[in-house]
């Protein structure tokens, strides 16, 4: 069909805090995932937030150097 998800890139502008708040105001949107919401090194926020969230969490699109693997 013609069906696609709908998604919130927020470009790593977000605190842990600030993205949890909005995770929760937007769990009836019924997005197919939130999209960078916390600095890409932010790991253990990045844990924290999809722990809490209904929708998926997009993270890695700055993931490029192999220390940020580590």
């Amino acid at each position: 069909g013609d069906e696609f998800a709908l998604m919130v890139d927020a470009n790593q502008a977000f605190t842990v805090a600030g993205a949890c708040r909005r995770a929760y105001a937007y769990r009836d949107l019924d997005l197919g995932w939130l999209e960078e919401p916390l600095p890409a090194e932010d790991l253990g926020g990045h844990v924290e937030l999809a722990a809490k969230a209904v929708m998926p969490i997009a993270v890695g699109e700055s993931l490029y150097h192999p220390s940020h693997f580590r």
